[in-house]
């Protein structure tokens, strides 16, 4: 179970038995299948091709996922919660966005744009001059007088190359 996003989400592993009849929509990576989403009724099937697939139960508030074979625990770890978890919060009505966050303390700064338009290395510039990454990725947005944003984690996610450029070598990293 996931504490700190309300409702509460469970993630396990498992399947539901659902035959899934209507697809979604499929992502393209020069002409071949990246990712699928399909569904069923309250349930939704969305595939990483060849390595992890994540059962969405939009009802209950649960995720089930299968890997496949050498799967790594930062792959299953990124899928779940970059990919799965965004979409089960938005079909449960939070405002959830693809951007970054990034505060001082006094104010919040939120970075929206598409995938690989710059967001997480200038989460890390921010980083590097003293600020607080609230996520690089995931955003959940409460509506209210004042808006309230949360980071689905504070991680960031870089290329090899721009850690390297960015002087961010003394920082502790894991592979993804």
């Amino acid at each position: 179970t996931i504490t700190g996003v309300s409702p509460s989400v469970t993630i396990s592993a498992g399947a539901p038995g659902v035959k899934y009849e209507e697809e979604v929509h499929v992502w393209m990576n020069e002409g071949v299948p990246e990712m699928s989403c399909d569904r069923h009724d309250h349930w939704y099937r969305l595939v990483l091709t060849g390595e992890v697939v994540t059962h969405i139960d939009t009802r209950n508030l649960r995720i089930l996922y299968e890997t496949g074979d050498g799967v790594d625990l930062p792959t299953l770890r990124h899928f779940l919660i970059d990919q799965a978890l965004p979409r089960l919060l938005g079909h449960g009505g939070s405002l959830v966005l693809h951007g970054g966050c990034i505060s001082n303390g006094t104010v919040c700064v939120v970075l929206l744009g598409e995938t690989g338009a710059g967001k997480s290395t200038l989460c890390a510039s921010f980083l590097n001059a003293g600020w607080t990454v609230m996520s690089d990725d995931c955003l959940l947005v409460e509506a209210g007088e004042v808006p309230l944003v949360r980071g689905a984690y504070s991680g960031i996610r870089l290329y090899p190359e721009t850690i390297s450029s960015l002087a961010m070598q003394d920082y502790e990293t894991s592979p993804m």
